[in-house]
């Protein structure tokens, strides 16, 4: 499978893909009645956030790029960017809304990271 994030020239290899969908209901339970019964409201519309995990292998001076790649990723004034899945055959426009990347002492050259964005057409 591909995968794709704006301003990144590599995700390396992608091992992991987690996708919600949340409708973010808010449900109001009735006194001495029963769940039958509760109020649901769709107050908040739905959110979808995307968590990215994967590993970078290559050499020390590329992994160095990379690691300026990712962590260039989520700023304070960060653009709305592309993220495209060939496992669900969609394009989403996203907010990096946090990263964390790892190196582990004697794996030179590898980098474990996790991406989490949210789904978003604009910001305010």
């Amino acid at each position: 499978m591909a995968y794709t994030l704006t301003d990144m020239t590599s995700l390396g290899r992608v091992t992991g893909l987690d996708v919600t969908k949340d409708a973010g209901l808010f449900q109001q339970p009735i006194p001495r009645q029963d769940s039958t019964e509760a109020i649901v409201m769709d107050i908040f519309g739905v959110a979808r956030n995307i968590t990215l995990t994967g590993t970078f292998v290559d050499t020390e001076a590329n992994c160095i790029t990379f690691i300026g790649q990712i962590d260039a990723l989520c700023d304070g004034q960060q653009p709305l960017r592309q993220f495209h899945s060939d496992i669900s055959s969609a394009t989403y426009n996203v907010f990096i809304m946090s990263l964390n990347w790892k190196y582990s002492a004697g794996e030179l050259g590898k980098i474990d990271y996790t991406i989490t964005m949210i789904e978003a057409s604009t910001s305010s």
